[in-house]
């Protein structure tokens, strides 16, 4: 009921035609988007192709009104360019909002992954100067071996042994 008034049978099954034919082309401009991988893809290159999807998803939106409409109503060709623009004002909010909801989950995921390296980052840090693998004590290693070279050769093969095992276990973590 409107106004008091019922509403003519063939005016609810226009609403509901139109409402299928907004849903199935809003989807298939979902589809499209998703295999063609334009939510990765720069924005210079990615709106021109949107935006003739998104004409080409209206044109399928009024083909389907049509379809669905044209045994109910009074329907011609002098409709179309009125009819194609009533759903482009449906679908580009759409799909401006369905790109910036992508844009938003994708900062977010890059913001959590920036996270998660600074802290590997930490640990590893952490891990190196526990390990005495810092380069003060790097050198000084190396100096003490270049001492004993010349001194005690036995001794500097065992001292290179224990540095290279330093070495391998505080790059291996």
């Amino acid at each position: 009921m409107l106004g008091g008034a019922l509403l003519p049978f063939g005016f609810t099954k226009v609403l509901e035609i139109e409402a299928l034919a907004g849903l199935v082309s809003s989807h298939l401009l979902r589809i499209v988007i998703i295999r063609a991988g334009w939510l990765e893809m720069p924005m210079v290159r990615m709106w021109p192709r949107v935006a003739v999807a998104v004409l080409l998803a209206c044109a399928v939106a009024y083909g389907i009104k049509w379809a669905g409409c044209v045994w109910l109503t009074e329907f011609n060709g002098a409709q179309f360019l009125p009819g194609l623009f009533e759903y482009l004002l449906l679908l580009l909010p759409w799909t401006g909002m369905y790109f910036f909801y992508h844009y938003i989950r994708k900062e977010r995921r890059q913001r959590v992954r920036a996270g998660e390296l600074k802290q590997r980052i930490a640990v590893m840090e952490r891990q190196c100067e526990d390990s005495g693998t810092d380069m003060e004590n790097m050198m000084a290693r190396l100096q003490q071996i270049a001492s004993l070279i010349e001194a005690d050769p036995e001794g500097s093969r065992k001292e290179i042994t224990e540095f290279s095992k330093l070495l391998r276990t505080g790059y291996m973590r």
